[in-house]
């Protein structure tokens, strides 16, 4: 006897009777019949019936049946028959290069030459299996400090996975994923190779069938799920080496984790607050107990050498800048204050740092506030008022200071929600991206300077698609940020018009006019209205030139 799915009966007997593949594989339906209320029709056994037909129909007409009704029909179980069967070979089919094969079809597609992914898991190189990876990151506990998550779809082909899933050589928690993405792009000087990094982190579930084998990741965070001891520290100890200590005890956890802290805080002061975790807490909780009583942020990080991070964060903190122009696929902009509060009212605890009066109400303690305002918030939205905030760690000296970090990270909720889509980028976690959208009214194209708070990578047949979440950042600021003048281009190249005359255009004070010139000799006459055959000539050199400048410094034309 030979065990059989519906499936490989089917393929093997396209033109058996479905009512007699029913009674195989389920002996105990009842009878067939056409009465909506019979066992057959109220036990499901006419949708068995129907789904073997619509297998068998499209064998009939050559074509390949669908997946989902391939799954469908599998779940009927199996059935031990006397009909022989192939036994499948172990032997690993490679990519053929054909169309369902996401490399080859990647390659030469979209503004590159080449899309392709490096991609192992315990291990296993697994980069020609991949059918697609969505990566999910976010920057830090504003956005619920999520862990980030990865799922990776990969051709099963002969169990190839599926063996390794059963079998528990790829284990939650155990088993680790290192995905790096190539992209190819045709440059002025030739073509150029960009890296990015898609995931790093442990496997914490799999699922496998015949034909595809899903495997999800989370980052690193999730090794740091268990609980450690209580852990109190005094005023003077500091939000930095709080969470340092925190991450030892992580790493010392198992694993050999090796998690180093990065400080990317710019300008926030620390606050000299007394901190406690208990051991009911897991250390990534910890880490979010310490930074939210302290009005800061952090996420985990991964660099290409396998370093990982607890990145940590203030709102002027920046990764990267990233000129997404012309990747930029479905352009965003938005106008927001959810979230967003002008008026911070902040109470110390008292004097005394006594575990034992820290919670004590007392009329002193309610004299001890701070109120901040944002009067150019509230001109604009009108005043928006915080919950107060009671805050018994923080000595009364400290109340402005706290007022003060609560406002910034306020700010950032202006216009925090921008959702735009790009093709073949993938900025960093915290990157300053610099795009273009249109005025409604006027058809310009402004800038939108925003800091990616929220990303999800999408690695498929279609190419590398991201999907971003940006709050806004003062175009002021940005252009303090991104203000570099080097290495620019500020005039074209010289052209000899039709009737003799020599020709040149220059940026200057912020647009191009047109030199002219009758000899070399001759210094060059400037107008803003050259003949249509000198700007028709000058019209794509000068689009390069700016597309150049921008990817160099966006602010560029505001030094010129």
């Amino acid at each position: 006897m030979v065990q059989w799915t519906v499936p490989e009966y089917l393929d093997a007997n396209p033109a058996a009777y479905p009512g007699d593949v029913v009674k195989m594989f389920k002996p105990d339906a009842p009878a067939e019949s056409n009465d909506k209320l019979s066992d057959w029709y109220s036990k499901g056994y006419n949708a068995f019936y129907e789904e073997i037909q619509e297998y068998q129909d499209a064998l009939a007409n050559g074509e390949t049946p669908d997946a989902t009704l391939k799954l469908a029909l599998m779940s009927y179980g199996t059935a031990n028959l006397s009909d022989e069967k192939d036994a499948p070979s172990d032997e690993v089919v490679p990519p053929s290069g054909d169309d369902e094969d996401p490399i080859a079809q990647n390659s030469g597609s979209g503004l590159g030459q080449g899309i392709r992914t490096y991609t192992v898991i315990g291990g296993d190189v697994v980069s020609a299996d991949i059918i697609s990876i969505t990566a999910t990151m976010s920057s830090g506990y504003d956005e619920g400090n999520e862990q980030a998550s990865c799922t990776v779809n990969l051709n099963n082909n002969y169990q190839k996975y599926g063996k390794k899933i059963a079998s528990y050589q790829w284990a939650p928690r155990i088993t680790r994923i290192w995905s790096q993405a190539a992209i190819d792009y045709n440059m002025d000087n030739g073509v150029q190779t960009s890296e990015y990094m898609i995931f790093q982190g442990f496997m914490s579930d799999a699922k496998y069938n015949n034909e595809t084998a899903t495997v999800t990741f989370g980052c690193i965070s999730i090794e740091a799920a268990g609980s450690y001891k209580d852990t109190t520290w005094s005023p003077e100890d500091g939000y930095i080496l709080k969470m340092q200590e925190t991450v030892d005890q992580i790493n010392d956890g198992g694993n050999n984790l090796g998690i180093e802290i990065k400080n990317l805080k710019l300008n926030n002061p620390n606050l000299v607050k007394q901190d406690y975790t208990p051991s009911d807490l897991s250390g990534n909780d910890a880490l979010r107990n310490i930074a939210k009583d302290n009005k800061e942020s952090f996420y985990y990080g991964h660099d290409f050498d396998d370093n990982v991070y607890v990145v940590l964060t203030d709102s002027d903190s920046f990764t990267e800048t990233v000129f997404l122009d012309p990747y930029v696929i479905e352009p965003a902009d938005t106008s927001t204050i959810f979230g967003h509060a002008n008026v911070i009212t902040t109470i110390a605890g008292t004097t005394s740092i006594e575990d034992t009066m820290r919670h004590i109400p007392s009329p002193v303690k309610d004299e001890l506030f701070a109120t901040k305002y944002n009067w150019e918030s509230i001109y604009r939205y009108g005043k928006t008022e915080d919950s107060i905030i009671h805050d018994p760690n923080l000595k009364s000296v400290q109340a402005d200071v706290e007022a003060d970090i609560e406002d910034e990270n306020f700010k950032q909720y202006i216009d925090r929600d921008i959702k735009l889509v790009v093709a073949n980028r993938i900025p960093k976690i915290l990157s300053m991206v610099i795009f273009r959208v249109p005025d409604l009214q006027t058809g310009e194209l402004l800038w939108i300077y925003g800091g990616v708070k929220k990303k999800e990578v999408e690695y498929s047949t279609s190419g590398i698609i991201t999907h971003l979440e940006v709050a806004r950042i003062d175009n002021d600021y940005g252009n303090e940020l991104t203000s570099t003048y080097e290495d620019l281009t500020l005039n074209t190249d010289e052209y000899t018009a039709s009737d003799g005359q020599r020709w040149q255009s220059v940026f200057r004070n912020g647009k191009w006019i047109y030199g002219y010139s009758g000899s070399f000799l001759d210094p060059f006459n400037y107008s803003d209205n050259p003949p249509s055959e000198v700007s028709d000539h000058f019209k794509d050199q000068i689009s390069n030139i700016e597309a150049s400048n921008d990817a160099k410094s966006p602010n560029w034309r505001s030094g010129y």
